[in-house]
C-alpha cells in the first residue's frame, strides 16, 4: 500500500475494559475529536440555563470558517441549538463548534473545564479556523486515545434530557452517510458516531484520521478512539486514499478479533 503513518487506538466493551490498545497514553493531534468535550460542555451550560433546543445563536463574522461543515455556506443570520448540535455531530461542522466556543467562554473555559475533569486533553485553537495559505497543517489540539474515548463515553451515557437523547440518537443514525459514500472502503464499519475528521491538506501538511464512537458486535457495544500523526508520501497520487484504507483497514482487522 505504500503508506507509512503512526497510529494510536483504544477499543474497550461496556464495562471500560480495554480489549484492545495501542499507544492509548500517548499525547496526538486532537483534530475534530475535541468537539466531543465541546458538545459536553454545551448541553451541560444549555441545562444550567434551561434552554430549549429551538433557543438560537447569532452567528458571526469570526464564526466563519473554512473548515468541515455546512452551515459556512447557508443563509441566515442566527441557527437552532438543535440544527448547531446536528450538524456539529453529522457534518463534524466548524462553524457549529465556533458558536459554541462562545457560548461556552471561549476555549480557556473549555480548557478549564477539561483540566478540572483531571484530563490533558486542551484545545489549542481560539477557534477553529483555516485558510488556503498555511503551508503545514495548523494544530486544533491535543489529546490521547484513553482520554478522548473517556470523554465520548461520559458524553453518551451521561442522563440527558430525553429531547437531548432523541437528537443525539438521530444525528448518530446519520453519521456515516454525511463522511463516505455508504459502500466506500475507506468506510469504518457498524459506527453508531464518528466525531472525527479527515483533513486532506496535500502538499501543505499531514492527512489526519481521528475518530471517537461506538460500535455494535455479536450484541455487546464497545467504545473506540483512533488517532492518528498522518502519512508521508504527500505529492503521490492515491496516497491519501491509501492512508483512509489503512487506517479502516487496521480498525476493522482489531475488531474482527472481538468475540
Amino acid at each position: 500500500m505504500n503508506v507509512k503513518c503512526d497510529i494510536a487506538m483504544l477499543i474497550t466493551n461496556a464495562g471500560e475494559q480495554a480489549v484492545f490498545s495501542a499507544n492509548q497514553d500517548q499525547s496526538w493531534e486532537s483534530s475534530s475529536t475535541i468537539k466531543v468535550p465541546l458538545l459536553t460542555l454545551t448541553l451541560l451550560k444549555m441545562a444550567e440555563q434551561d434552554r430549549r433546543l429551538s433557543d438560537t445563536m447569532t452567528r458571526l463574522p469570526h464564526h466563519s470558517t473554512r473548515g468541515s461543515g455546512i452551515l459556512n455556506w447557508m443563509s441566515g443570520s442566527s441557527f437552532s441549538f438543535r440544527d448547531l448540535i446536528y450538524t456539529n455531530i453529522v457534518y463534524s461542522d466548524c462553524l457549529a463548534t465556533n458558536i459554541f466556543l462562545d457560548y461556552v467562554g471561549g476555549q480557556s473555559k473549555l480548557n478549564q473545564w477539561l483540566q478540572q475533569q483531571g484530563l490533558k486533553t486542551r484545545l489549542i485553537m481560539p477557534y477553529l479556523y483555516f485558510t488556503d495559505e498555511e503551508e503545514a497543517m495548523p494544530r486544533v489540539g491535543s489529546t490521547s486515545a484513553a482520554e478522548m474515548l473517556r470523554l465520548y463515553r461520559n458524553l453518551d451515557m451521561y442522563s440527558w434530557p430525553q429531547s437531548i437523547r432523541q437528537l443525539l440518537k438521530s444525528a448518530l443514525g446519520n453519521i456515516n452517510d454525511s463522511w463516505l459514500e455508504k459502500d466506500s472502503p475507506n468506510m469504518l464499519i457498524d459506527l453508531e458516531h464518528k466525531t472525527g475528521s479527515m483533513i486532506g491538506c496535500g502538499v501543505r501538511g499531514e492527512t489526519v484520521y481521528n475518530a471517537v464512537g461506538s460500535f455494535n458486535r455479536n450484541s455487546q457495544k464497545y467504545y473506540f478512539c483512533i488517532l492518528s500523526h498522518g502519512f508521508t508520501n504527500k505529492r503521490q497520487a492515491g496516497a491519501e486514499d491509501n492512508f483512509r484504507r489503512y487506517i479502516c483497514g487496521y480498525f476493522s482487522q482489531s475488531i474482527a478479533k472481538l468475540n
